[in-house]
């Protein structure tokens, strides 16, 4: 019987996004199995998840400094040495610097995980990044940008796309979503579009502002709903009761984001920039269709029309895609059966965790 394993996962912090939420998951199920885990970074906004468990947290300054980063090399490096660190598996691009180090002095082995994708990689970036033994891309197109910008043979890529537990996130019956629209105050007699994460530039939570305030000139009957935290929160709070958009657009506190899958025909992520998306994931697997930009992650979960729609990242596009499709809700309801089977099918959290657990046994 194979060994149990110690993991220590870098990350720069514990920030409410998805590099965090995939960390907290990952980690919960490896413990689940036999494994031990433990975590380097700053302690910042969404800790309270982390405090709940007894994994060993080690706060630093992974993402600061040189002096820091060093400085943090060589505490984690004590750690690896006093606890039996099997490997490490770092997070963002500072991380795998800081891993390098630790490498260095104590051979031990780590992985990169590729969260974004198309991101500046000058020279001195491209310099100070490290790729690790082995490179985790979630998605397709993850993998084809690292073979863009660093020279990695194949053998050392591996695509492994993310997955959700298909029993949190049940099919939303007809009784569920009028559930959700009472509990969260929503209109019953409109199309409703839900957006569940970050409020921030990269996201293009600003065009949520704008979409609303296209539903309300039109007199569309669609209804925006949004949940979730963000530099951007209370600048989309204000602009909502200046412009009195609260007819056409609902922003919720942050919250569990069930009842926004409940409620909506259609989540979207307009994002910039994605490393995959698990909202799409948990959304689709609630029987909600989903329109997301065609960032990284989009070619794993969406058939075009029958799972889902992606479109460039363009505001126009966007929008107009948005009302085409509101327009037949039937549609929605078609595509949102669809993609909760393929969910169920192909991207489930527990062959994520084969697949990762497989990646470090053969990294060790």
């Amino acid at each position: 019987m194979a060994k149990n394993l110690h993991i220590l996962h870098l990350t720069l912090n514990s920030n409410f996004d998805g590099g965090t939420r995939y960390i907290y998951d990952l980690s919960e199920s490896l413990v689940e199995r036999g494994h031990q885990v433990s975590i380097a970074g700053q302690k910042t906004e969404w800790q309270e998840i982390f405090d709940k468990q007894s994994w060993p947290w080690l706060d630093l300054n992974i993402g600061g400094s040189f002096k820091q980063m060093v400085h943090a090399s060589r505490v984690i490096t004590k750690f690896v040495k006093e606890n039996n660190v099997d490997l490490i598996h770092t997070h963002y691009r500072k991380a795998s610097f800081v891993a390098k180090l630790v490498q260095i002095q104590c051979k031990i082995p780590f992985v990169f995980t590729v969260h974004l994708t198309d991101l500046p990689m000058g020279k001195i970036t491209k310099a100070l990044t490290f790729w690790g033994n082995q490179t985790h891309c979630p998605s397709t197109q993850a993998k084809a940008w690292v073979k863009s910008v660093a020279k990695i043979s194949n053998d050392r890529l591996h695509v492994i796309p993310h997955g959700i537990d298909p029993n949190a996130y049940k099919y939303a019956t007809d009784t569920d979503k009028t559930i959700a629209r009472e509990q969260l105050n929503l209109p019953k007699d409109k199309t409703v579009i839900g957006y569940v994460g970050r409020f921030g530039p990269v996201k293009n939570s600003q065009w949520l502002i704008r979409f609303a305030e296209h539903f309300s000139k039109q007199e569309l009957p669609i209804h925006l709903v949004a949940i979730g935290e963000g530099t951007e929160r209370e600048g989309l709070k204000k602009k909502i009761k200046a412009r009195r958009l609260e007819d056409y657009f609902t922003l919720l506190p942050f919250g569990s984001p069930m009842p926004v899958y409940h409620a909506s025909d259609l989540i979207i992520l307009p994002s910039k920039r994605e490393g995959f998306s698990l909202v799409c994931l948990e959304a689709m697997a609630t029987g909600c269709a989903v329109l997301r930009t065609a960032t990284a992650g989009y070619e794993d979960m969406i058939i075009e029309g029958t799972t889902g729609y992606a479109v460039p990242v363009d505001y126009q596009t966007f929008i107009n895609k948005t009302v085409q499709v509101c327009q037949h809700r039937e549609n929605l309801l078609q595509i949102g059966i669809n993609a909760s089977n393929f969910v169920k099918e192909h991207l489930t959290h527990e062959k994520q965790v084969d697949a990762m657990v497989d990646l470090y046994r053969n990294t060790i």
